[in-house]
């Protein structure tokens, strides 16, 4: 009978799907999510969020909000995706399907205006929850609402002692031999 158990057990561990992860909302200076440093110049200012996915992650949509420094004023969220709500207090996004890792799914264009010289060295551009939630929330490609790690900030005029760092894309040992083919 213990056998019959542990049997039962190991069938239904196997049986049961692995958890995906939902990856995290990052902010950039570009579009391609190469820098995190962003300037401060008089006029529109441009920040990008990226939704960063793992291998073994998916997502079908989020909902955040979007802070930036003093001396920034919030003007719109630019995205291809149908925004409910406003990303300077609380909005959600629908990706229309489900978005498999690994990808950085470029989510949206922040425009801000600045008068270019209110911002001290160091500000952040901030990926924060909306103001109804208490996490940065995204929904899985089960459709189960997950709370994501801590999101990226961008860092705006950065000086020596608040560099940003990148972290490194995820590739496959295949995709690491073709660079050298």
């Amino acid at each position: 009978m213990k056998r019959f158990a542990l049997m039962v057990l190991v069938v239904l561990a196997l049986a049961a799907p692995a958890s995906a992860g939902i990856g995290t909302l990052a902010m950039y200076a570009d579009d391609q999510g190469s820098s995190c440093n962003v300037t401060d110049a008089p006029g529109l200012v441009h920040t990008y969020i990226l939704h960063v996915l793992g291998p073994a992650d998916g997502s079908t949509g989020t909902r955040f909000s979007v802070t930036g420094p003093v001396g920034w004023t919030f003007v719109t969220l630019v995205t291809t995706f149908v925004p409910v709500g406003n990303a300077a207090t609380d909005i959600s996004l629908g990706y229309g399907g489900c978005q498999p890792g690994p990808l950085g799914l470029l989510v949206g264009d922040c425009l801000w205006s600045s008068t270019g010289s209110a911002v001290a060295p160091c500000s952040y551009v901030t990926i924060t929850p909306s103001q109804v939630t208490l996490f940065v929330d995204a929904t899985d490609c089960n459709f189960a609402e997950l709370h994501m790690p801590k999101p990226g900030q961008a860092i705006v005029n950065p000086d020596q002692s608040c560099q940003c760092n990148i972290a490194v894309k995820p590739s496959t040992w295949g995709q690491v031999k073709a660079l050298y083919r």
